[in-house]
């Protein structure tokens, strides 16, 4: 089962390791937990993501499996939503993408000062997403 929601807590900051991928916003915030994931590591979890997928085309995407999914897609989704909220990465993935997003100075600078509303943004994105 794709665990979303383990993988949150399980990338990192890495070490010197270079067989490490290393889970980092590009202001170097975190966008997972305290270990480092091996190269190995990453190969296995990509093997269970293609199980995944598998079993959820074969259920058409209904079911237990895709509520389960969905639930692991919130997890995963919640924090490195707030986080590129935060640091304004979301703007900079729009521009990079030709997305254009109209963000008055002081709703971006309440984005990056409040947590409530940086909140109820990610809650939106996430929900319109999985719509």
């Amino acid at each position: 089962m794709l665990s979303f929601a383990s993988r949150a807590s399980s990338g990192a900051i890495g070490g010197e390791d270079k067989d490490t991928v290393e889970e980092t916003s590009s202001d170097g915030f975190r966008t997972g937990g305290a270990e480092a994931e091996t190269t190995e590591q990453a190969a296995d979890r990509l093997d269970q993501d293609r199980e995944t997928v598998e079993k959820l085309i074969a259920a058409g995407f209904k079911g237990p499996i895709y509520k389960m999914f969905e639930g692991d897609m919130w997890a995963y989704a919640l924090p490195v939503i707030l986080d590129f909220l935060r640091t304004g990465k979301m703007m900079e993935l729009c521009a990079s993408r030709n997305v254009t997003v109209s963000i008055p100075p002081q709703i971006r600078e309440m984005l990056h000062t409040s947590p409530q509303v940086r909140e109820e943004y990610a809650v939106d994105i996430i929900a319109r997403s999985m719509q």
